[in-house]
């Protein structure tokens, strides 16, 4: 009866079924907020890729009709200090001091201890803890909205064990959304997925914390009730157990070691076991369909967007030193953004069935005139001996070409681009482009974008420090050709100061007796140098003038704070010149006009063009940077007009 009176809510029988769903609700909200939060932070991003036209660039692989090449002459290319355009107006110095508060508060990693330490890659100096304080932060928050949803609302989880279902399956649509390729995501968040990825496990460990509890209380309360037989005769708990192996099998195949191990093992389990699982749940519980349908249609939808970026091209392998093995695909020159990825497929060898990211290191044609003339249309791929497909890759090349570095073709399937640099590096004064073993191939790629764009059109940049840290002396000759011609057209932009530091991990490497050389690019050997005293106190041990007038190669691993530091002096250094010009203008101004010969003193907030850094590598080797920039004092880095910082982890 309508009219009937009910008894207190604390009287009343608790029904899961109703509760229990709004408590998972309530986890979809609180994710949603945060969801909604980064992509707020990702505003100012998305509008100034919009500005600039960025937010165009880097989704389609195609090839140009080569229509709108045009080369430049060594006049127009050379862009001299009187022709820089003025700085953008995005870094105010008010925002730059807030921007290095914000660094300092979140970028900072915490080092393992000693007796912890695993083995470091020979460009790293110690092992770091995977998360920085604001992702450690952003588990917290998590942690802090799972906990309250899991026990509030007179929740008896000793009768019950319904409660952490329902927040798993809560759980659900945001693994699948962070972990999704789908340009949408990127372009709303701000991140791609391989920036999203440590947040995606992190969800995923949480749903299996809590299907592992779902499970483990119905089963102790079946067991307890003296119905433990019924675990193997109720369908619905057969299914539950089914979809709890599916989950096992995707948690217990992403550890780090079967993705290092057997990357192909890793990935086939998770599509499998993804499918598996959702069919499975959806048997288990009609409560999970609401969540599954929205997922199935967004899968849907993804796999749609990869299939528009799929590409069937011939591709040309040479197999270089050190195990490298460079892919150069025909047919392809626009459409990717400096510092991306694609995923390939090489019918070469036995492993053609394997798919692979290899970052692109060279700059689209369509975007740079200047490179036309001079260089074959295509997109080239450095693939270094790391695991099993690449180690298999390289030795098929060599079989093919008989031990030469002769080209031999193949047949490839690109999957991209995906990824890409977080901020614009044109638009700093001065830049650090780091990089530590196959992190190298993502700074080629800046830095011949950087180099194209500033000898097609100029720039408000003054200086370029490029600093590579390699294990052997080999892989610098596989890269060295690469590296020679971005420095060459950078060369041509006389208001650009550039210089290269090359580290050599391991000095046994270097060719015997006492002198070294580097290959030209037609494949022969450029002039030779003596090796100097290894004394770290003394200058870099020799220049190697077949790269670049101010390269220098030394035998020692870097301070990653120390190079950080150089290049804020040297930002300093340049700012305190251009201000002192600056004033030295502005008096003279006003003596012609007839006005006083004061000038205002510099604020303590005088700032210039800013400091942007791009550094990729091994984890280790990227934690070590973003310590670095986390220690610069807000003032100090508001004084160079701030700090901008990219990195690219080059880890399974």
């Amino acid at each position: 009866m309508s009219g009937a009176p009910l008894p207190p809510s604390h009287l009343r029988p608790y029904n899961s079924y109703v509760v229990d769903p709004q408590y998972g609700r309530y986890l979809v909200y609180a994710y949603s907020a945060g969801l909604a939060a980064l992509a707020l932070c990702a505003t100012p991003t998305l509008v100034r890729r919009i500005q600039t036209q960025r937010i165009l660039q880097g989704w389609l692989l195609c090839e140009s009709n080569g229509t709108a090449y045009r080369s430049l002459g060594k006049e127009e290319s050379a862009i001299s200090a009187s022709q820089r355009p003025a700085l953008a107006p995005r870094r105010l110095r008010p925002l730059a001091y807030h921007q290095a508060l914000f660094h300092t508060a979140t970028l900072y990693t915490l080092p393992l201890p000693r007796f912890l330490h695993r083995k470091v890659q020979d460009c790293c100096r110690r092992a770091y803890f995977p998360l920085t304080v604001a992702q450690c932060a952003v588990v917290l928050v998590y942690v802090a909205a799972l906990i309250p949803c899991l026990l509030l609302g007179g929740v008896d989880l000793s009768t019950t064990g319904n409660r952490p279902g329902f927040l798993a399956l809560s759980q659900l649509p945001f693994v699948f959304v962070l972990s999704s390729k789908a340009p949408l995501v990127e372009v709303i968040l701000g991140k791609s997925y391989d920036r999203l990825n440590w947040l995606h496990r992190w969800t995923g460990r949480f749903l299996f914390l809590m299907a592992v509890v779902h499970g483990s209380l119905w089963s102790h309360i079946y067991i307890t009730g003296g119905i433990g037989d019924q675990l193997s005769k109720n369908i619905k708990a057969r299914q539950g157990y089914t979809a709890f192996a599916f989950l096992c099998v995707i948690v217990l195949s992403s550890l780090r070691i079967v993705r290092k191990v057997a990357y192909q093992v890793f990935w086939a389990s998770h599509i499998l076991g993804f499918v598996g699982f959702i069919i499975a749940i959806s048997y288990h519980t009609p409560y999970s369909r609401p969540f599954v349908y929205p997922i199935i249609a967004f899968y849907t939808l993804d796999l749609v967007f990869r299939l528009l970026r799929y590409r069937v091209r011939d591709a040309s392998l040479i197999a270089l030193a050190d195990g490298v093995t460079m892919i150069h695909v025909h047919d392809i020159d626009s459409g990717w953004r400096a510092g991306q990825h694609i995923w390939v497929r090489v019918f070469s060898g036995s492993r053609f069935i394997e798919t692979h990211p290899l970052t692109i290191t060279n700059a689209p044609l369509t975007s740079l005139p200047a490179l036309a003339s001079s260089r074959p249309r295509g997109l080239t791929l450095y693939a270094h001996s790391a695991g099993d497909w690449t180690r298999a890759l390289h030795q098929a090349v060599q079989s093919d070409s008989e031990g030469t570095e002769k080209a031999c073709a193949s047949r490839v399937i690109v999957d991209g681009p995906y990824g890409g640099p977080s901020i614009d590096l044109e638009e700093f004064e001065d830049v650090l482009l780091l990089s530590g073993g196959s992190g190298v191939t993502f700074i080629l790629g800046a830095l011949d974008d950087l180099a194209g764009r500033l000898a097609t059109a100029g720039g408000a940049m003054r200086r370029v420090r490029v600093v590579l840290i390699l294990r052997n002396y080999p892989a610098l000759s596989a890269y060295a050709p690469a590296l020679r011609r971005s420095l060459d057209l950078l060369a041509k932009c006389a208001a650009v100061h550039a210089t290269t530091h090359i580290y050599i991990t391991n000095p046994s490497s270097l060719p015997a007796p006492s002198h070294v050389s580097l290959p030209d690019d037609d494949g022969s050997s450029g002039p030779a140098f003596p090796l100097a005293s290894p004394d770290r106190t003394t200058p870099p041990l020799f220049g190697l003038d077949t790269l670049s007038a101010h390269t220098s190669l030394t035998l020692y691993r870097p301070d990653i704070r120390t190079l950080v530091r150089e290049s804020l002096a040297d930002a300093s250094a340049s700012n305190a010149e251009m201000n002192k010009s600056s004033s030295h203008s502005s008096l003279e101004k006003g003596q012609e006009r007839g006005g006083s010969p004061t000038s205002a003193p510099l604020t303590p907030m005088a700032g210039g063009g800013g400091l942007g850094i791009a550094a990729a590598g091994p984890p280790a080797l990227v934690a070590e940077v973003r310590n670095a920039v986390a220690a610069i004092e807000p003032v100090r880095a508001a004084r160079v007009g701030g700090v901008g910082l990219h990195t690219e982890g080059f880890a399974l």
